[in-house]
């Protein structure tokens, strides 16, 4: 039977390989055992998502409002250049606010959360609507440079042509949820991505876009996908990391 069960009965891993011993699982079967982790609690899971986004999706309608507002005056008073001026105030306060948001309140909030929910998959702790927030405190600082340079090294790449940045992308796919999972150090962790890049291109790639493939999948399902979107990728990520660089659970022996 496998260690992560469809029933929801989750139990502690009956075989870990150690650090040293990577066993690159293929894809497939980690986004199997994301699946089976995700049917086992769909309300919890549901709960973590909501927890994720609701304050997300609250500051975006905020500041929506807040750059359409800036226009009013003028369009009161009939005034077009007075009316783009607010625009273009609105637009930038827009940008002051959601840049932040991007780049630090929602990477911290999903740290947190990558932390919950490798806590589920591996020993059963169930998730709720608090998961973004639990231990958001820890390793602050860490989390929030290593994804803005992971952002920053993207950015630079997609100013060359777009496929230097799509590269990059995969190649330090594993650099924040190494520091959200092993406390270690921005550069330390982005050196370990893009040096298992190297050595596993084609697994890596594999592995990233099959994972961003069901991501898109999960988020158009009506009403409920966007809050099990970024959990589920989570867990994906989680998985991914002890299978690649240790400390995966492997399915336990049949009949045990």
């Amino acid at each position: 039977m496998d260690v992560w069960q469809a029933s929801g009965d989750f139990r502690p891993p009956q075989n870990v390989v150690g650090a040293d011993v990577p066993t690159h699982l293929p894809p497939t079967k980690l986004l199997t055992m994301a699946f089976d982790a995700l049917k086992g609690d769909f309300m919890g899971w549901g709960m973590a998502g909501l927890g994720l986004m609701l304050p997300v999706f609250g500051v975006i309608f905020l500041v929506v409002g807040v750059m359409f507002a800036a226009m009013i005056p003028g369009i009161l008073m009939e005034d077009e250049t007075a009316a783009s001026l607010g625009l273009m105030i609105g637009f930038a306060i827009y940008m002051a606010i959601l840049l932040p948001v991007v780049f630090i309140i929602l990477p911290v909030l999903q740290a947190s959360l990558t932390r919950a929910i490798d806590e589920r998959v591996i020993q059963g702790t169930p998730l709720t609507f608090g998961a973004s927030y639990r231990t958001w405190r820890e390793n602050l600082r860490d989390v929030i440079v290593v994804n803005l340079l992971v952002g920053a090294f993207t950015i630079v790449g997609l100013l060359f042509c777009y496929l230097p940045g799509i590269v990059v992308a995969v190649a330090l796919t594993f650099a924040p949820p190494l520091v959200a999972l092993r406390r270690i150090r921005p550069m330390d962790a982005i050196s370990m991505s893009f040096n298992h890049f190297k050595t596993h291109p084609g697994w890596a790639t594999k592995y990233m876009l099959l994972g961003i493939l069901m991501m898109i999948i999960i988020q158009y399902v009506p009403f409920v996908g966007a809050f099990f979107a970024l959990p589920f990728y989570t867990a994906y990520l989680a998985l991914g990391v002890r299978s690649a660089f240790g400390e995966v659970a492997t399915p336990s022996p049949e009949g045990s």
